[in-house]
């Protein structure tokens, strides 16, 4: 038998930066043994982009989203949303 205790209040405060971390899990995880750019293509965003927040969260853009940390995610989803925020994306 596995029991499971919720975590009490969040990991991430920044609800916007939580909203990225989300949606980059769901997208990292949708297509079945691929590099994590390539699952991050259904966000609709521009491959170069991608690219570019891969980077800046320093994270490979050959990983497999299966081998990134919890942590990863989090700075990949900080990036996401500054990136959101400015007005070239």
């Amino acid at each position: 038998v596995v029991g499971l205790r919720p975590v009490v209040g969040t990991r991430i405060p920044d609800r916007e930066v939580r909203r990225w971390f989300v949606r980059l899990v769901k997208a990292a995880f949708s297509r079945r043994r691929k590099k994590v750019v390539n699952g991050l293509g259904s966000l609709g965003v521009p491959k170069v982009v991608l690219l570019t927040w891969l980077e800046a969260a320093d994270v490979s853009q050959s990983a497999r989203p299966e081998v990134l940390s919890f942590e990863e995610f989090v700075r990949l989803a900080q990036v996401a949303n500054e990136s959101a925020e400015s007005p070239t994306v």
